[in-house]
C-alpha cells in the first residue's frame, strides 16, 4: 500500500473514531500508528468515569450555535472552549501510555490540526510525524512541531 493510500485510510479511521466523540463542540478523532500498524485510538470526551458534555454540557455558558459541515448540523460553542472533554490526540497518547505502548517513532493521523497543548504531548512522548485532515484555528502549533524537526502533512 502506498503511504498517501495508508495516510487516507488512517485518517479514514480516525474519523470513524470522530463520531464516538461525546463534546457538544466539535467531534475530533486521531489514531497513532507504527509501521503501518494502529497501536491506539482517541476521541474527544471526558475522562473515565466523568459525566459527559452532551450529558451536562461543556461548561463556560453557551455562546451559540454554529453550522459545521463535515458534522452536518449546528454545534454549540462556548467562550473559553470547553473544560470537560480530553482532546482526542491526548487520549490516545493516554490510552498507549496506561497500556506501556512506546509513541517512539510513530505517526498521529488527527481529523484536525492539534491545539498547542497537545502538540507538546506529541513532542513529548516521542511522535515524528503527525498527519491531519483540516486546520483547526490556529497554525502556530504546527509550525512548533516542524521546528522541533517532525514532518507535518496536511491531507484532505
Amino acid at each position: 500500500m502506498h503511504r498517501d493510500e495508508r495516510d487516507l485510510l488512517f485518517l479514514n479511521i480516525a474519523s470513524l473514531f470522530a463520531r464516538y466523540s461525546t463534546c457538544t463542540r466539535g467531534h475530533t478523532g486521531a489514531v497513532i500508528a507504527v509501521g503501518g500498524r494502529i497501536i491506539a485510538t482517541g476521541y474527544n470526551g471526558a475522562p473515565p468515569g466523568q459525566p459527559h458534555c452532551m450529558d451536562v454540557g461543556c461548561g463556560g455558558g453557551v455562546v451559540e450555535s454554529v453550522y459545521s459541515g463535515n458534522l452536518g448540523g449546528s454545534v454549540t460553542t462556548y467562550p473559553n472552549g470547553c473544560t470537560r472533554a480530553v482532546h482526542a490526540e491526548a487520549n490516545a497518547v493516554a490510552f498507549a501510555a496506561r497500556y506501556g505502548i512506546s509513541c517512539d517513532g510513530a505517526t498521529m493521523y488527527c481529523t484536525h490540526s492539534p491545539c498547542t497543548a497537545c502538540a507538546q504531548l506529541m513532542a513529548s512522548c516521542g511522535i515524528r510525524r503527525v498527519v491531519f485532515g483540516e486546520l483547526y484555528r490556529i497554525t502556530e502549533p504546527i509550525q512548533m512541531l516542524r521546528d522541533l524537526g517532525m514532518e507535518v502533512d496536511e491531507v484532505a
